[in-house]
């Protein structure tokens, strides 16, 4: 009677095992699934943000670009505004001369006419 306890009492222990073990072995699917939903879930995440850091280094090149003609049209408009600054000197030279010859000749021509007007009245006396 003690053999047949103990062999029910093995054989319960045994169907215990097995229920705890199909009982492990479905959590472990269930997690490999959630495991597996995650990594897919990541890897969209990754492919997302790979093409996000594409968008932004093809954006980065634009931008690199648009300074580097932004710097070679500043660097022209400095060139045209040193040229019609020394132009602009120039004329202010021109214009300085020409005012000053103005001035001598207006001068001269007072001159000439205080001495003619002195002349006439010299000669009337």
């Amino acid at each position: 009677a003690r053999l047949v306890e103990y062999y029910n009492r093995i054989s319960e222990d045994q169907k215990t095992l097995e229920s705890l073990k199909s009982e492990k072995a479905i959590r472990i699917m269930a997690l490999e699934g959630k495991l597996y939903e995650e990594r897919k879930i990541m890897n969209v995440q990754l492919e997302a943000a790979n093409k996000m850091v594409v968008m932004l280094e093809q954006k980065n090149k634009e931008l690199e670009e648009n300074a580097q003609m932004l710097r070679r049209e500043c660097e022209k408009f400095d060139a045209t505004v040193k040229e019609y600054s020394e132009e602009c000197t120039k004329l202010l030279k021109e214009n300085a001369t020409l005012q000053w010859e103005r001035q001598r000749a207006d001068t001269e021509e007072r001159q000439e006419s205080h001495e003619l007007v002195s002349k006439l009245r010299n000669e009337r006396d």
